[in-house]
């Protein structure tokens, strides 16, 4: 149930026409009932054997808005990197005039 309204949560930022996030809801209920073009027995086996983002680049062409969402979000690189950088750069910085040593910031930032 939560899912379900975090989806569609995320659906209404990205479609604010009406006519567009009826056709959404529609594709993303064609994938999820394996209805349409998710019904082929090629889908479904392959379904819990390749991996997402190459089954929704060969399988999603029938729900292809939420094929790209789906694209975008699992081509997001996973790593805490960025937020590390961030973090040391502000912990470090003459702009808080704080008196840490280094050994202090590389326990916090390891």
């Amino acid at each position: 149930m939560k899912l379900t309204h975090e989806k569609k949560k995320c659906f209404k930022r990205y479609f604010d026409d009406v006519g567009v996030m009826r056709q959404v809801n529609i594709e993303f209920a064609n994938f999820s009932n394996g209805m349409e073009g998710f019904v082929g027995v090629d889908s479904l086996r392959d379904k819990g054997k390749m991996n997402a983002k190459l089954w929704w680049i060969v399988h999603g062409a029938h729900a292809p808005t939420p094929r790209n969402i789906t694209l975008k979000v699992l081509g997001q690189p996973c790593s805490s990197s960025c937020y590390e950088k961030n973090t040391y750069s502000f912990i470090h910085s003459l702009k808080i005039n704080n008196k840490m040593t280094s050994k202090r910031v590389d326990s916090i930032c390891p």
